[in-house]
Parts: C-alpha cells; structure tokens; sequence
C-alpha cells in the first residue's frame, strides 16, 4: 500500500540521471502541455518533449517505478517549464502521480512543487515524488531564466 505522498531523493545514478538531463535538455520542445484545474478548461502552457513515452530514458524510469512500487505506469509527460510559467493547482487522472524532478536544484528557493493544503516540496534534482492523483497540485518555475525546470510525470494505476 503506497502512502498519500513520499519523497524520495537520490532515485537514480547521479551520472545517468545528468546524462538524462542534458538529452531532454537538447530533445525538440513542444508548446503544447496545459495545467488546469479541470480537463476541460484551458490552463497555463507548458514545453514538452514529443512521444515521451518513446524515449528510452523515460522507459528505464518506468521500468524501475513500475518494478519498485508495483503500479503501472499508462502516461508519461515531460514538463518544460522557464521563467514566469508557473502552474495553475490541478488534479492528475488516474490512481497516482510520480513526479521526477530532472533539472540541477536551483541556487534559490524557486522551482517548488506545492500539494495543497499539504506542504510546499522544494525542488531538488534526482528527487521522485509520488502522490495520489487525486491531490490538488502545481509546479512553479524557477527565477533563474537561463535554466528551465524540467520534471517528468508518470501516472499510474494500481493493480486491481
């Protein structure tokens, strides 16, 4: 039985996890990710990656979420989000979120991962979180303009 919510720091190979960064980093970013409070209401845009669930990369972090916490993993979307994009407070579909923090930690504050009425997370490279979908949550972008935060989420089910 998985908690309402846990961090876990340190999820990957320090060395594969920069490897991994710097290929999304450089990967073809689209305009197309929306946060929103609900699926049919227009939210704030965010970059993505094309067909992220085709990356190699991803695929070993779902192997491995899939493997450790015995979900299954039906959706992966890549968040791209610079300066000023910060997230509206949304749900996920689905029975929970692993959410995986890629970018180098920030020299500041920025970059959080708020759960409502729960706790502000700071942002911190090669941390999973995962919590459960139907949690109310956004992502602020970081102040430093020149270093996108980049985050990647699984959703998942749980077996029935």
């Amino acid at each position: 039985m998985l908690d309402e919510y846990k961090i876990i720091d340190n999820f990957l190979d320090p060395h594969y996890s920069f490897y991994m960064h710097v290929q999304l980093l450089h990967a073809p970013h689209v305009f197309e990710n929306v946060s929103s409070a609900t699926f049919e209401e227009e939210g704030k845009r965010l970059y993505s990656i094309q067909s992220p669930d085709r990356h190699v990369l991803n695929q070993f972090i779902k192997f491995k979420i899939e493997s450790m916490f015995k979900v299954k993993v039906k959706n992966i979307n890549v968040n791209i989000q610079h300066k000023g994009m910060d997230c509206d407070f949304h749900i996920d579909p689905l029975d929970y979120t692993f959410l995986y923090m890629l970018s180098p930690t920030p020299k500041d504050e920025s970059g959080k991962f708020i759960l409502e009425n729960k706790e502000d997370i700071n942002y911190l490279h090669n941390r999973l979180i995962y919590f459960k979908a139907g949690m109310s949550h956004k992502g602020m972008s970081f102040s430093d303009a020149y270093v996108p935060r980049i985050t990647i989420a699984f959703r998942t089910e749980l077996p029935t």
